[in-house]
């Protein structure tokens, strides 16, 4: 039995967002991207199916990138370092102005590490879930 790379289901889940979800199609060993910008259903040729098992990746509400955000403030023991992060996480433009603010403090590999971690274990129990096996 082919196994998923999981670098390739991480990649998957990172691209979900309000206006783009994900499937994997077993059948294909495939991901398939639907959203505004791009659909794969909407790219494929006359008579070309995808089955009926399509498993649906966390969706964005389920990711949560935003509480990712606020889990990622926690481990940070400078309350001045803390607190410049918790306020850029306020209003409109949160996650563009959070991102800006670890660049600012030399944070955004730790920001992107931390992230890929959360972003591993989703991805180690949707395939656990699903049945699939990875490498």
């Amino acid at each position: 039995m082919e196994k998923l790379k999981l670098k390739e289901v991480i990649d998957a889940i990172d691209s979900v967002s309000r206006d783009t979800q994900v499937f994997y199609s077993p059948k294909k060993k495939e991901f398939i991207y639907q959203g505004s910008y791009f659909d794969d259903f909407d790219e494929m040729e006359e008579g070309e199916e995808y089955d009926d098992d399509l498993i649906s990746l966390p969706d964005s509400y389920e990711i949560n990138e935003y509480r990712m955000m606020e889990d990622f403030i926690d481990t940070i023991e400078d309350v001045r370092t803390a607190n410049c992060l918790t306020i850029s996480l306020q209003g409109q433009g949160a996650f563009r102005r959070f991102k800006d603010m670890c660049i600012n403090l030399d944070l955004i590999d730790k920001w992107y590490e931390f992230k890929n971690e959360k972003l591993k274990k989703m991805a180690i129990e949707w395939c656990d879930e699903h049945k699939l096996t990875y490498e």
